[in-house]
């Protein structure tokens, strides 16, 4: 095993047959600690069934997490494309939509946890950090300072006393959170930045107690580290400023997420491998997707989409779009014989027509645009194998735009939403008249301030908007383009293009750099992903929703993976499944 790989796999031992009692008596003090960790949650949460779960799952999930840091990756990009975020206005209680993976704890249980507030979180990652230099520090002051180790030893054990103190004595944790402000603070921390922050601590642990613990290198670090730094400058602004936490908080925490993802899964995700479970993970969810979407069509709605907008979440359209890319490109570079062409061609039909009835412009739209991004990208003997393949169809595709343009049948629907976009007048789309004077509400509001409102902020309506049922329509538009211009200024506007332009360029140098097709078209996929991502920023406000950003921070890190040069000199073996 190389060395600089330790840090994404499990410890290494002698041998197995000397670790095995190790690890068979570390299992059962785990499952007595879980055990134990569940009496006192049911005393006392009295029998709270959704608190108990959650809480002995997270610790379970941890003890993963410490044993192979990429199981996090695995169980938050599978929750992604599994749960929904929001309603769906339509369908009545759907079971993916009442996990609610992205509530706030104290919105979940009536049990008080002070800990569970993200300072307190901050304070023990922070010291946690610390511990990853006590290390290097205590071998450099040990040959200078007599009886160095000594007072390292009591350094420790009053670190230890303070913080076993504010844990286990309540007066001392109240008069702490007193002085800091927090005594009527609640809880705003939800289980996905927990299960981040599991990972973060899992990932400190780590590099405190391995010797071979290394910092994976990658050139677009610096700027995820940068436009991190931007949005919490510009959080701090607009909160100094007078503006609303909670708004703030809705505003960026998705932006947040996504750098985090990113960064995680480059130290993570290391191996072809590991790269291969992250797209199972995402053809299976969006296969899930498609085949749940046709369940809540044919038996939910009977049929008939009625009033009901759409059939699943909007942002499950642009996931099911990078899966039909990756189907494409699978098969244009040739890797059609491999098991995840296989699995996406035959949950091709379903996934499309969900697709079709989720009703979203932008996802037809966008998904047309990666197809043209992929043909450009192509070698030049592919691109004329693609044209042989799309030039016959652009007549069928006349001849149905053609009679259905007029149509009001359930096989119209991407028709009458191209169509949509395009009628003026009486009988323009509402929606499209919203964004036209939001649009203009934004432009506005930039021209007013050059150097950026902040976040938390509300823009300038100087042209009223129609009502809508979205309590943060004056902090967030449509149009996220404008919104980061309107919020950061000029500097977070450069900052927000210099991100997502050199993780597209870098996908693009990686992608060019490859021989073998599977990987090739794993490069393709997150190339359009990163352009639907941005094109869909400009319409709607996906950019602020945490599955977007979470699978698309996932996605940005697989390239990285598949370099032709692997950690510590060896290459897993290219040769294709069949």
């Amino acid at each position: 095993m190389p060395p600089s790989d330790y840090s994404a796999t499990a410890p290494p031992s002698g041998s197995a047959r000397d670790g095995e009692p190790i690890r068979r008596h570390a299992l059962n003090a785990w499952a007595i600690v879980l055990s134990l960790f569940a009496v006192w949650l049911i005393w006392k949460t009295e029998a709270n069934l959704f608190a108990v779960p959650l809480a002995v799952g997270a610790a379970a999930l941890l003890v993963a997490i410490v044993y192979r840091l990429e199981f996090g990756i695995y169980a938050l990009l599978a929750s992604v494309m599994i749960f929904e975020q929001f309603q769906i206005f339509g369908i009545p209680d759907p079971i993916t939509g009442n996990v609610p993976l992205y509530e706030n704890f104290s919105n979940l249980t009536a049990m008080k946890i002070p800990l569970l507030h993200p300072v307190w979180f901050a304070l023990l990652a922070a010291a946690i950090g610390a511990g990853c230099f006590a290390r290097p520090a205590f071998r450099w002051l040990e040959p200078r300072v007599p009886r160095a180790r000594w007072i390292a030893a009591a350094a420790g054990v009053a670190a230890a006393a303070v913080i076993a103190g504010v844990l286990i004595v309540p007066s001392l944790r109240y008069r702490l959170m007193g002085w800091a402000g927090l005594i009527n603070a609640k809880p705003t921390l939800n289980p996905v930045e927990l299960l981040i922050f599991l990972m973060l601590v899992s990932w400190f642990v780590r590099a405190a107690i391995s010797p071979d613990w290394s910092l994976r290198r990658s050139p677009n670090l610096w700027i995820a580290v940068l436009f991190a730094g931007v949005l919490a400058l510009f959080t701090l602004l607009g909160l100094a400023r007078g503006g609303d936490l909670k708004a703030a908080l809705w505003e960026v925490r998705a932006l947040f997420y996504l750098i985090a993802m990113y960064v995680l899964a480059v130290q993570f995700i290391r191996r072809p491998s590991q790269v291969r479970i992250c797209i199972w993970i995402a053809i299976l969810g969006v296969t899930f997707k498609g085949l749940q979407g046709c369940y809540r069509y044919f038996v939910t709605l009977g049929g008939s989409l009625g009033d009901a907008p759409a059939i699943t979440s909007h942002e499950d359209a642009v996931f099911m779009s990078t899966m039909f890319v990756l189907l494409a490109a699978l098969f244009l570079t040739g890797a059609w014989k491999r098991k995840e062409f296989a699995v996406l061609a035959a949950g091709f039909a379903p996934t499309f027509l969900t697709f079709v009835l989720t009703q979203r412009r932008i996802a037809y739209a966008v998904f047309a645009l990666s197809l043209i991004i992929v043909f450009f990208l192509l070698p030049r003997a592919k691109k004329w194998f693609a044209m042989k393949l799309a030039l016959p169809l652009l007549p069928l595709m006349l001849v149905y735009t053609v009679v259905f343009w007029n149509s009001s049948s359930t096989l119209a629907l991407p028709v009458r939403q191209i169509k949509s976009v395009f009628i003026t007048g009486e009988e323009e789309d509402t929606s499209n008249t919203y964004r036209r004077i939001e649009n203009y509400n934004m432009i506005q509001t930039i021209r007013q301030n050059k150097a950026g409102l902040g976040f938390g902020r509300r823009y300038l309506v100087l042209v009223p908007l129609p009502a809508v049922d979205f309590p943060l329509w004056d902090y967030i538009p449509h149009n996220c383009i404008y919104w980061m211009w309107a919020k950061t200024g000029f500097v977070g506007f450069l900052a927000f293009w210099l991100f997502f332009g050199l993780m597209m360029t870098r996908s693009t140098i990686l992608y060019r750099r490859q021989r073998d097709p599977y990987r090739q078209a794993v490069c393709l996929m997150v190339i359009t992903f990163i352009a639907s991502q941005i094109a869909v920023a400009y319409y709607d406000l996906q950019i602020t929703f945490y599955r977007n950003m979470i699978y698309l921070g996932v996605a940005m890190a697989l390239p990285e993976a598949l370099r032709k040069e692997e950690v510590g000199g060896e290459r897993e073996s290219e040769k294709p499944e069949t």
